[in-house]
């Protein structure tokens, strides 16, 4: 994304800052969204520890 803004012209911000301009500019559906989709992965990383597939549904969601 900041290659995209830097295309653009627009000045590279804080993460949040850069996100908002994103969906401002219709690259992405929504800053709420797109932070949590990020921190899926990060979620099941850490969920191999659980026992059952319902355990890990849960630490995702």
């Amino acid at each position: 994304m900041p290659v995209s803004l830097h295309v653009r012209l627009e000045s590279l911000g804080t993460q949040p800052d850069n996100l908002a301009r994103a969906e401002k500019f219709g690259w992405i559906d929504s800053v709420e969204r797109r932070i949590v989709l990020r921190q899926v992965p990060n979620r099941m990383a850490h969920a191999y520890i659980m026992d059952s597939p319902k355990d890990l549904r849960d630490a995702v969601w």
